[in-house]
């Protein structure tokens, strides 16, 4: 008897989904809706995969009511440097988006390795296989290294071609907002210049668009290619203006910050007179290890009101399956 309820119920919940369209409320804005088709595929966006649809079906209506908790998942990698790349890496990370479908995809920079156009070519055709929201920021490695004229005159072009390509220009959902900043230069007054430079017109940007969502409880989650201060345990702080833009973006509502770079996954909470934040940062998905740390991603579990949960994924040299911990 309560059986044949449970399967009339749910019955009942499957034809009210045809005829409404309704669905989990905690979808991400991130892309136009441009016919029906298009329409069905964004109201997918995030379901974990085929097995779960029963379950997610008969949820709906309690979401709706805010009677079952939902969060957003984010995948967030960065450093892939194609050209040198580590392809196993990447082939498990793709498996992972295709079977578990994050809400979106996050890579904070360094895409290529010389931002040569074969290099963003294999970007974008591995970056074009998802079919959940890909955020893509530049990294250093992203502005052309042989080409000066194009890097002093036209220094993002290829970089904004392949985001147009494939990826995203905003991206919120109910648990999260991310928000870009943009720490690369074309020059420094410094050698490499490598390491990161937030300028006052850059941080002016950022927190410009972190004011309109003053007091909006949901994550602010900036985005960057450098940390703004990597992990207190390693010295100064390579970023120009960093620490001075982690305390302004922090007073101005940032909740947290991702980045790459060093090629090291960590995650701090950094405070200060009157703000709290919390710093992420990725490892790489590239054959350039360093200290001997294995290729790895980020997996973020955000949830309004709730701190960000990390899990970091790496792949130590002949393992065939991710190792799997909290940071």
């Amino acid at each position: 008897m309560k059986l044949s309820y449970v399967v009339w119920v749910t019955g009942v919940i499957f034809l009210l989904r045809s005829y409404f369209g309704f669905w989990a409320p905690n979808r991400a804005f991130a892309r136009p809706i441009a016919n029906v088709t298009d329409m069905m595929d964004s109201q997918n966006d995030g379901l974990p995969c085929s097995r779960h649809t029963p379950f997610l079906l008969a949820c709906a209506p309690c979401c709706r009511l805010g009677l079952i908790g939902m969060t957003t998942r984010l995948f967030h990698i960065s450093d892939v440097h194609f050209g040198v790349e580590n392809s196993a890496a990447l082939e498990r990370v793709a498996n992972a988006v295709h079977e578990e479908r994050p809400d979106a995809l996050v890579c904070t920079g360094d895409v290529t390795q010389r931002a040569t156009r074969e290099e963003y070519a294999a970007a974008a055709d591995w970056f074009s296989q998802f079919d959940v929201p890909v955020w893509i920021d530049p990294g250093n490695h992203d502005m052309p290294y042989h080409n000066l004229w194009e890097r002093f005159t036209r220094p993002y072009d290829r970089h904004n071609a392949l985001r147009k390509a494939v990826g995203v220009e905003r991206f919120e959902t109910d648990d999260l907002v991310l928000i870009p900043l943009k720490s690369t230069v074309r020059s420094q007054n410094r050698w490499p210049w490598s390491d990161g430079h937030v300028t006052k017109a850059s941080e002016a940007r950022t927190c410009k668009e972190l004011a309109r969502f003053q007091s909006d409880p949901r994550h602010l989650i900036v985005t960057a290619h450098h940390p703004l201060h990597g992990p207190k345990i390693e010295g100064p702080n390579a970023t120009i203006r960093g620490d001075e833009a982690m305390t302004n973006l922090a007073m101005n509502g940032m909740s947290a910050v991702l980045s790459g770079h060093i090629h090291k996954p960590f995650s701090e909470v950094r405070s200060g007179p009157g703000w709290r934040t919390h710093v992420i940062g990725a490892g790489t998905l590239s054959t350039r290890l360093r200290g001997g740390i294995p290729a790895s991603y980020n997996v973020l579990t955000c949830a309004k009101g709730r701190a960000i949960e990390v899990e970091i994924r790496d792949f130590p040299q002949g393992c065939r399956l991710p190792h799997t911990h909290q940071i």
